[in-house]
């Protein structure tokens, strides 16, 4: 069974728990408990250990190494660090800015593919905030923003990588599914 090895402590990237979508995250454990019981009482699995079930959606997700603060068996999906994606995520920056309605589109879509990455709170670790910034003022907070992660055929934050313009000979990502609106969009 998968734990936290020491659940009082604070991850630099928040807590979060997710089941088809329902997704919600918190500063803390103790914050996350009551959104995430709703969580599970919203997709019949109401009769959980609240702790059991955030600790066996987490711990996956935070990295090679996360025995600091997990404990039990768990295999590891392929990491990939805030601060990687961050700084792969401003090398869009200064490039022109696509409509709002195209970037929400665009990362809609992001969220289904099964190339999407949420290992972390961009929101609790101040990243959304320093993508947009990036843009300098011509790109906004979106609401879509909130449910942004990481691709993991660009290994930058999704907010990013959807909100520019891409020309005509411009590659699509190596490793992108057929879906990725890369495939139809320049």
């Amino acid at each position: 069974m998968v734990r936290f090895a020491h659940p009082w402590i604070s991850l630099p990237g928040g807590f979060f728990f997710e089941i088809d979508g329902d997704r919600a995250e918190a500063r803390s454990l103790v914050e996350l408990r009551p959104k995430a019981a709703a969580i599970l009482a919203r997709h019949g699995r109401g009769g959980e250990s609240v702790d059991a079930a955030v600790a066996a959606f987490m711990c996956p997700r935070l990295g090679n190494d996360a025995s600091w603060a997990c404990a039990g068996s768990f295999a590891h999906e392929k990491w990939i660090s805030p601060r990687d994606a961050l700084a792969k995520s401003m090398e869009y920056g200064g490039r022109q800015v696509v409509p709002f309605d195209e970037i929400e589109r665009r990362l809609s879509a992001c969220s289904s593919c099964p190339k999407h990455y949420r290992g972390w709170c961009a929101s609790c670790n101040g990243h959304t905030e320093r993508v947009v910034a990036m843009f300098g003022g011509a790109r906004p907070r979106l609401p879509a923003d909130s449910g942004a992660g990481v691709c993991r055929c660009t290994g930058a934050y999704e907010s990013a990588m959807a909100s520019v313009a891409y020309a005509e000979g411009d590659p699509v990502w190596e490793g992108a599914p057929e879906t990725c609106w890369r495939n139809r969009d320049v």
